[in-house]
């Protein structure tokens, strides 16, 4: 998945569920039809940084950027690290497995 139109596709979508908001609140708040952060989401359209990327970022609360970016996991972004932090990354990440992990690791530290 590195092609920036794949990231970018994929991100859409994982940002918006972890949002929680549907295809037509995104589409609203960034000013787009319905029907194109629709086909953005599964690669359908092409998407334009001007016209897509810098709203559906903007109403997501993120950057350009981090949309064409792979997604952090919670072990990859903190293996070895301090355990409390790779608690709070695989909880910001909302992976569930890995929260669970962290606890667990955390827990043995007391």
């Amino acid at each position: 998945m590195s092609d920036p139109e794949t990231l970018f596709a994929a991100n859409l979508l994982r940002m918006r569920k972890q949002s929680g908001q549907t295809l037509a609140e995104l589409a609203e708040a960034c000013g787009l039809d319905r029907a194109v952060v629709s086909k953005l989401e599964r690669k359908i359209r092409s998407p334009s940084l001007g016209r897509h990327m810098v709203p559906i970022a903007d109403a997501l609360g993120t950057t350009v950027v981090a949309m064409l970016s792979p997604p952090r996991t919670a072990t990859a972004a903190t293996e070895g690290a301090d355990p409390m932090a790779a608690l709070i990354d695989a909880y910001l990440a909302r992976d569930q497995t890995a929260f669970l992990a962290a606890v667990s690791r955390a827990l043995r530290l007391f």
